[in-house]
């Protein structure tokens, strides 16, 4: 059923804050608590909720470079992953990634990632310990551009009729890519409409570090559920 809206009784409400947020998975929480503890005042947003939608819910497993370990080194690493990106990857984002991973992991270990499969919970630590807000289920339409330079976005709540305008010192977004997997992966929801802002705007994206290899040998591979592990 689509709910019958009557923009005359649309309201608006705004917020501000030093870094905006937009996405409320592995890499917003990420982006929210060290922006945080680097100084800054944070709002995340998402037209999901915290932990619980996107790509988030279904990972099948988690990605960590040991040195003691790993079968190959970091330059080996951003080499492959340079050539299955056809070169659309930034090798120093993802050399980035690489040598940072480990230590992100054993984070997540912290907040008790590992324990549980209910993420929001594990994201809902770190977050409340920092008192960082979250605004869920407001679907953002558009980046604000002012003086040449990203200041904030705007879109809609999902289940009020309220505008929202958000002003901010720097946007990052954390929206995921697009939703194009096998039959039977619930990601319906990645649909590139973060990029897609960016480009709308003429705003240039950075940090795809592009690590997002699919293995094609296993035997059912949208049961994320079944192969954890």
């Amino acid at each position: 059923m689509i709910p019958e809206i009557d923009v005359n009784k649309m309201v608006s409400t705004e917020h501000k804050a030093d870094v905006l947020v937009v996405g409320s998975g592995m890499a917003g929480l990420f982006a929210a608590v060290k922006a945080h503890d680097a100084g800054a005042s944070v709002l995340m947003v998402s037209k999901g909720r915290l932990g619980a939608s996107g790509m988030t819910p279904f990972a099948r497993g988690i990605f960590a470079h040991d040195p003691a370990t790993a079968r190959m080194n970091i330059d080996q690493f951003v080499k492959g992953v340079s050539r299955s990106a056809l070169e659309t990857n930034n090798p120093v984002f993802t050399r980035q990634m690489a040598a940072h991973s480990l230590e992100r992991v054993e984070e997540l270990k912290t907040w008790g990632f590992f324990d549980t499969p209910l993420y929001a919970n594990v994201f809902k630590k770190p977050m409340d310990q920092r008192n960082i807000p979250v605004i869920e289920r407001v679907m953002l339409t558009h980046l604000v551009k002012e003086n040449g330079k990203i200041a904030g976005a705007a879109g809609f709540d999902l289940d009020e009729p309220t505008i929202h305008f958000f002003t901010a010192k720097s946007v990052v977004l954390c929206t995921g890519a697009g939703g194009f997997k096998p039959n039977g992966f619930p990601i319906c929801d990645l649909t590139h409409d973060g990029t897609m802002m960016a480009y709308d705007i003429g705003a240039k994206v950075t940090g795809k570090e592009w690590n997002d290899g699919h293995s094609a040998n296993l035997e059912n591979p949208a049961n994320v559920f079944g192969q954890w592990g």
